[in-house]
Parts: structure tokens; C-alpha cells; sequence
């Protein structure tokens, strides 16, 4: 846990020593109650079904409510939504009083270059991205990987890059091993990428 936010390899960790799993570190958080016993409760009103879970977890230590927070109207809401971000969160749900439900999450935006690419039967398969720190020691530029891309193309897009990117290639090209069945083109960082992304 980070700043009291849970992370998938949290659980993974716990959960990774079998029979001496550190499972005593784990806690289930509640967000939704779809039955109750023998009663359906799909159609109750939300604000009843939040009511009905912290009544029936009053007192428990290891399964809670998620936090709930009543707001009105859609200032209310983008004002709820930046007050969690801005503490590190990645995002809300809301649960509107006609039933529609919106998962709603920041995008964020950056400049970053392609340094290589993996080309597919399509064209490309992914890019591989990465930024130029601020400072940097003396000689070559440095750059520091962020990540790969692999969505969001058309299939116009993924034929046409290899070709478009090939004429920045700077290093011949290197083969991953054969188990990976992948080929890597590596090039001069002078191609800029828009990367959009939500946290998913």
C-alpha cells in the first residue's frame, strides 16, 4: 500500500506464500450489494443498498464500505472528481439516481519519442516510448523508457507506421530470441508521439 492506496501486487505479495500467505494484511472493501440472502436487490435505489452494506458491516475489521460520498448535480461531481485526484486517487464512480453508473478517471497526456518498434503481420505491433530527462550528464542524450504502446491504431495507421518509421532507423535492426518470435527496430529517438491514456 501507497499513500493508503491498495495496488494489484499488494495482493499478489499476500497472496504469494501459499499456506503462509500474509493474508492478515489483506481487506475486502464493498462497494455495491446486488442480493441479499434470498432478495434481489438490483432494484432498490442505491443510497438504500450503500445503507443496507454498512449495516450489515458495522464492526467488521476486514471487509469495510468503500468510502461514500452523496454530491449533487455535475459541479458537485467535477468538484468531487478533482479533489481525488489531486490526493493521488485514480478516479470515481457514480452511481446516478436513475440507475446509469460512470466510472470516471483523469487522462493524462504527454510528448514522448518512439525508440523502437515490433513490427506484427499488420504492420506494427507495438511501440516502444520513452522521454528525455531535463538533466543530462555530459556526452550522448540519455532516455529513459516509459512504456510500450499497443492500442489504438486503425489498421490504415498500423500499415503505414513501419514504412513512415523507417526512414529514422539509425542501428540495424536486432532479432529478439527465438522463443519471443518478435523483431525489434531500433532508430534515432526524432519521431514525437501524442500519448493519451487514462490510468485503467
Amino acid at each position: 500500500m501507497d499513500n493508503g492506496r491498495p495496488h494489484v501486487y499488494d495482493l499478489h505479495s499476500a497472496l504469494g506464500g501459499g499456506v503462509d500467505a500474509e493474508v492478515d494484511r489483506l481487506r475486502f472493501a464493498v462497494f455495491d450489494i446486488l442480493r441479499d440472502s434470498d432478495r434481489d436487490l438490483r432494484s432498490v435505489g442505491f443510497s438504500d443498498r450503500v445503507e443496507r452494506i454498512r449495516t450489515l458491516l458495522r464492526g467488521a475489521t476486514l471487509i469495510h464500505p468503500v468510502n461514500f460520498t452523496p454530491v449533487h448535480g455535475p459541479s458537485d461531481v467535477q468538484r468531487f472528481f478533482e479533489s481525488r485526484v489531486q490526493v493521488g486517487e485514480e478516479g470515481v464512480v457514480v452511481h446516478c439516481s436513475d440507475g446509469r453508473v460512470f466510472k470516471i478517471k483523469p487522462k493524462a497526456s504527454i510528448d514522448a519519442v518512439v525508440v523502437a518498434y515490433i513490427e506484427s503481420p499488420s504492420g506494427i505491433g507495438e511501440l516502444l516510448l520513452a522521454l528525455m530527462p531535463d538533466e543530462q550528464s555530459s556526452g550522448a542524450p540519455t532516455m529513459q523508457i516509459i512504456g510500450s504502446v499497443d492500442t489504438g491504431f486503425s489498421r490504415a495507421e498500423r500499415r503505414d507506421l513501419p514504412t513512415a518509421l523507417e526512414c529514422c532507423n539509425a542501428s540495424p535492426s536486432s532479432t529478439c530470441p527465438a522463443e519471443v518470435a518478435c523483431h525489434i527496430n531500433g532508430f534515432g529517438p526524432i519521431w514525437l508521439w501524442k500519448s493519451s491514456a487514462t490510468n485503467c
